[in-house]
């Protein structure tokens, strides 16, 4: 169902939950950027991923007086500023620098950012801008990743990501085999704490209805609505036991959990 918008909020609102439930909403918090930061070995973004690398972006390409301080700030007031750069440049975050960082993460060039978000960006030479600056930001996660995966592929064709799963790029498209890893490691995770789930019990006890992209939907037993949003919190934001790096350590993500009657009337908690 869409998810922005006037005709959003009244298709959400036909979602509801059944008296003496209530729906949870627990999804990871910049899921992909984490995968690719874990991938790519950058503690820099791995960091700014638990925070706001969206508004981070957005001084940057603003050129905000504080833009090149904002990392050196102990952690509430790193929060604080990035929300305020939420609060006071909502488009500039939402509609340029969000969609790039997301398209940039599998390797989208500034051409295909541009087609596809027309109504984003004055012109192509602005996504180029953009793109640019998040790779001078982050090379480890935007220049030296699709490197190393484009000598992957020159080699063989066969890319095998951490959790062992292979995917053939037969064509040699760089796109296609620069995402493959973040995205499979991510959705493996998630498999991960859902199979815990099931071996639980868990799933059917809290009654999950859905998963839509990095995030599981309940409609829980009111009863059970505080074990919910408790162990299901442990369990997805545990340390892996499968994606294990000697170097950076285990992979984990942070979450967010929202409740409500409806899916339009969700709130966070």
């Amino acid at each position: 169902y869409p998810q922005h918008g006037a005709l959003a909020k009244r298709a959400k609102a036909c979602i509801r939950a059944k008296s003496g439930h209530t729906l949870v909403k627990r999804d990871y918090r910049s899921y992909h950027a984490k995968s690719l930061a874990w991938l790519s070995k950058d503690e820099l973004y791995f960091k700014i991923s638990d925070y706001d690398v969206h508004s981070l972006i957005t001084s940057h390409f603003l050129r905000l007086p504080n833009a090149n301080s904002l990392m050196d700030l102990p952690e509430m007031e790193l929060r604080e500023e990035l929300l305020k750069i939420k609060t006071a440049y909502p488009d500039v975050r939402n509609l340029k620098a969000k969609r790039a960082v997301l398209g940039l993460g599998f390797h989208m060039g500034a051409d295909k950012l541009w087609r596809m978000n027309p109504d984003s960006f004055s012109s192509p030479l602005e996504a180029v801008a953009l793109i640019e600056l998040i790779q001078s930001l982050f090379p480890k996660d935007f220049v030296d990743y699709p490197r190393r995966i484009q000598k992957r592929i020159t080699k063989s064709p066969c890319l095998v990501s951490p959790t062992g799963h292979r995917r053939w790029i037969w064509s040699g498209d760089l796109e296609q085999a620069v995402s493959f890893e973040p995205a499979n490691i991510a959705h493996c995770h998630m498999f991960d704490s859902m199979l815990i789930m099931q071996e639980r019990g868990l799933l059917d006890r809290w009654q999950l209805c859905n998963m839509i992209h990095d995030c599981l939907i309940f409609h829980c037993p009111n009863e059970l609505l505080d074990e919910c949003l408790q162990i299901s919190g442990e369990i997805m934001e545990r340390k892996s036991t499968v994606l294990l790096d000697s170097e950076f350590g285990p992979f984990q993500c942070t979450t967010d959990a929202e409740i409500g009657e409806s899916m339009a009337e969700m709130h966070g908690v």
